[in-house]
């Protein structure tokens, strides 16, 4: 399996993808760090044209894009969300569960109750956001598909 890690600058979603079709190179899984947008908040429609771009970027590298955690209203909370996207559109996402005391999250975002589980090549992929993987006690073994 062919994963790129993605260390980006902070800059608005169009700028995002531009910058990420101009350098990624082919691979299964394209990986983005939490808060590459910031920390403004998402609403519905904010989060479709976020799957739509991301879309595009999947395509382009021919697998599966973990577009980062995304501050996305949902309801009268703010959640943690994990967007999967593949070709074909949104496949999963997942929320963070332990929003960070260290800064300040737990202030405005509500805890998620859900993980991103899918599918790559052949491997079975989970995805934890930030301090979950600590909290958990998964350790690192969770955050690594098995065939």
């Amino acid at each position: 399996m062919r994963v790129a890690l993605v260390q980006m600058p902070r800059v608005g979603l169009g700028e995002g993808v531009r910058w990420l079709l101009e350098r990624l190179p082919r691979a299964d899984v394209v990986v983005l760090p939490e808060y590459w947008l910031g920390r403004s908040v998402l609403d519905g429609d904010g989060l479709r044209g976020l799957v739509g771009a991301f879309v595009d970027v999947a395509s382009a590298v021919g697998g599966v894009v973990v577009a980062g955690g995304v501050a996305v209203a949902v309801g009268s909370s703010v959640r943690g969300v994990c967007p999967v996207v593949g070709r074909e559109g949104l496949l999963t996402w997942g929320e963070k569960i332990f929003p960070s005391a260290a800064t300040g999250e737990r202030g405005w975002l509500s805890a998620g109750s859900r993980l991103a589980l899918f599918a790559v090549s052949g491997w079975a992929v989970g995805c934890l956001v930030c301090v979950d993987l600590v909290i958990s006690g998964a350790g690192a073994e969770a955050c690594v598909g098995w065939g």
